[in-house]
């Protein structure tokens, strides 16, 4: 819709995480756009992959059905959930479940935990739920626009391999 919004005819998408699957949708639904940069995404369901592991999904799953289930009546929890200690433990949780790693910049993530704590989570957990039934793989092979996939070793939540299996599936 901004796309389309301001007029831009080819553009160049950049997409990081599930902002890859759309960056591959809109060029093989829409219109091609010039060049996509794909960055630690993958084009199948994320959560397959996840921790180079399978096991994943079905915990996924059920704790997106159980966070739809039961968010609204946690909401009262909002208010506290941006406050510094708060923040640092979740910042503290998402490194020893090794979504982030232990050498991170505390400081520079800091604002973006905070940010985190105030999203609305009805909606977040509506996104995640969507996005763990989204694969892209089958159309790879109608994006015929330069791509520049971009993975890394040592993300967990994204291994390298989802990275191949995306430079696999391009034309």
């Amino acid at each position: 819709a901004l796309i389309d919004e301001e007029g831009i005819e080819s553009p160049v998408l950049v997409g990081w995480s599930m902002g890859v699957q759309v960056s591959i949708e809109h060029a093989a639904r829409k219109a091609l756009p010039r060049a996509i940069i794909a960055l630690m995404g993958t084009p199948g369901r994320p959560f397959r992959t996840a921790f180079h592991t399978d096991a994943l999904e079905p915990r996924v799953e059920g704790l997106v059905r159980f966070a739809r289930a039961h968010w609204r009546r946690l909401a009262w929890t909002r208010p506290f959930s941006s406050r510094t200690p708060i923040v640092w433990a979740f910042i503290r949780a998402m490194q020893l479940a090794g979504v982030i790693g232990r050498t991170l910049d505390r400081d520079a993530f800091y604002a973006l935990g905070r940010e985190f704590a105030l999203l609305d989570f009805d909606v977040y957990v509506t996104v995640f739920g969507h996005l763990a039934e989204h694969d892209t793989t089958e159309l790879l092979p109608t994006v015929d626009c330069p791509v520049l996939v971009v993975g890394g070793e040592r993300d967990p939540f994204t291994p390298m391999s989802c990275s191949v299996d995306l430079v696999r599936g391009l034309p």
